[in-house]
């Protein structure tokens, strides 16, 4: 049974001011973040000072991290293409995609959705001085110019956002609201707030429950969007945005913050730059850390070498800029359809994190193997032990599993320009320097 709202339909929007939490709402019973297609690709900026991350799978944004990147708050932010007389298609499901970056190893991801009927280019990359996510979407008719069908029926492009605010479906609130004469979509729990807007504004926007009332729910009981609702109690909601295609193309930006207020003009302000301009200086930025990086060896086939690009990039994207030295293991969580775990992969592993100094090391990233080893060596437990994963801040709650795998070996640190600490509890309460591992 569809829900609806008492509420009359709301384009305009409301004020981010006038939203205020309501009890509790419906929605689907699936409210984990985990998702059971896993990541393909990973885009992160490069400020020292802010921090996110966002993961592509199926050719459409997956999980978002913010402000951790053990913190996921955004399940996936996906497109519909429609012609509103009949066809519709979920671009994840419907098309086929190539996923590759600007240049090898840089992760500023460029996605092309083909299908029989339409093509959907999409460009997506972070931002160096906010945190927010940038995408430019271009959709292409593959129709006959001289058919009659494209004229009366173009085709439309929307964006289905479907937060996970705080790793978790349940309780988010949703709302259609204005912030300096510009419409978005909001989503918040507590203090974790987001809010969707696109150049040209869109068309109609509209928020829902899953699975009821949210916007894919529409097309897939009438075939296109039928209905926009303003506001959304609490639960497991969705949004839906018909985006205005200037020239085939939209500009759309997801961005983050703890009100309102603070969300609306990081997007506000983002959406008064030119995409391309954003998009040159998220590329220079990697460009400039690939620089002083060890080069591959002239030996090495091209394959190989765009392989070794793109490892020194994902050390990079999967290191936490809030805690130097804690590099989380993977953005995966390969049992996501079977169980509820907020942690996944998207934790710091001490064993995978010594293979990711040895491989810093190599890399001639000094600096970052330094760190590696003094988070390795700040996070040793009293009888001389590691816990076998944690959040970057420390062990998680409840029993864990403990690992005996010693920190960097000597050889390693030295290459690298780091000093063996001689602070390591179990080295020191044994009084011996570290082993170097062999396992």
């Amino acid at each position: 049974m569809t829900r609806r709202s008492s509420r009359p339909p709301c384009r305009a929007g409301r004020s981010v001011l006038d939203r205020q939490p309501r009890h509790d709402g419906a929605g689907s019973a699936r409210h984990r973040a985990n998702l059971v297609e896993q990541p393909e690709g990973r885009g992160r900026r490069l400020t020292l000072l802010e921090s996110g991350l966002v993961t592509i799978g199926h050719g459409i944004l997956n999980e978002i991290y913010w402000p951790r990147l053990d913190l996921p708050q955004v399940r996936d932010l996906g497109f519909i293409v429609a012609d509103d007389d009949g066809f519709w298609s979920e671009v994840k499901r419907d098309a086929t995609h190539d996923v590759r970056g600007a240049e090898p190893g840089l992760p500023a991801i460029i996605v092309t959705h083909d299908h029989p009927r339409y093509r959907l280019d999409l460009r997506i990359c972070a931002d160096d001085d906010a945190d927010l996510v940038r995408v430019e979407a271009h959709l292409e008719d593959r129709l006959d110019p001289a058919d009659p069908r494209r004229g009366a029926h173009p085709l439309r492009l929307y964006a289905l956002l479907a937060p996970r605010l705080g790793s978790s479906g349940r309780s988010n609130r949703a709302w259609v609201g204005t912030d300096r004469g510009r419409t978005m979509l909001f989503a918040q729990k507590g203090s974790v707030v987001m809010a969707l807007a696109s150049e040209p504004q869109p068309d109609r926007q509209s928020v829902g429950f899953v699975g009821a009332s949210d916007g894919w729910t529409a097309f897939a009981t009438n075939g296109r969007m039928t209905w926009a609702y303003p506001d959304t109690e609490p639960g497991n909601v969705a949004g839906m945005a018909e985006l205005i295609l200037g020239d085939g193309t939209a500009q759309l930006v997801l961005a983050f913050g703890t009100r309102p207020q603070e969300a609306a003009l990081q997007a506000c302000a983002a959406l008064a730059t030119h995409f391309e301009e954003a998009w040159e200086a998220y590329v220079g930025h990697w460009r400039e850390f690939m620089k002083p990086l060890t080069r591959c060896p002239e030996s090495v086939p091209d394959a190989d070498r765009t392989l070794y690009l793109t490892s020194a990039a994902v050390l990079r994207v999967l290191a936490d800029r809030a805690q130097p030295g804690a590099i989380v293991a993977s953005l995966s969580t390969p049992w996501g359809d079977t169980r509820d775990d907020l942690g996944g992969y998207h934790l710091v592993w001490s064993r995978d994190l010594v293979e990711v100094a040895g491989a810093l090391v190599a890399l001639g990233a000094g600096t970052a193997a330094r760190h590696t080893l003094a988070y390795l060596v700040a996070s040793q437990e009293p009888d001389g032990h590691w816990v076998q994963n944690q959040w970057w801040m420390g062990p998680r709650s409840g029993p864990a599993s403990s690992s005996t795998r010693p920190p960097i070996p000597s050889s390693s640190s030295a290459r690298c320009g780091a000093a063996v600490p001689a602070t390591c509890t179990g080295c020191r309460r044994r009084k011996r320097r570290p082993i170097s591992s062999t396992s």
